[in-house]
């Protein structure tokens, strides 16, 4: 397996786990406590989700940053 093949892999992979662990804490905590929580706790929980929208998209930046950085020195 050549670096670039490996940069992208890895790449992939960290999507992956970053988009579950940014989309499916919060929907699951709202089906799980759906008929325990009171109307305010659903702003809450929508803030919370379009939180974890922007973070991942952070970290997925950041995370592009490092396999293009992978993929430029490969290159050379």
């Amino acid at each position: 397996m050549s670096v670039t093949e490996a940069a992208e892999r890895a790449y992939n992979r960290g999507s992956w786990i970053r988009f579950v662990l940014a989309f499916f804490p919060v929907p699951l905590f709202l089906v799980l406590f759906r008929l325990q929580i009171d109307a305010w706790v659903y702003y809450v929980a929508g803030a919370a989700y379009v939180g974890f929208g922007v973070l991942l998209y952070v970290m997925d930046g950041r995370a592009r940053a490092r396999r293009d950085a992978v993929l430029q020195a490969a290159k050379r």
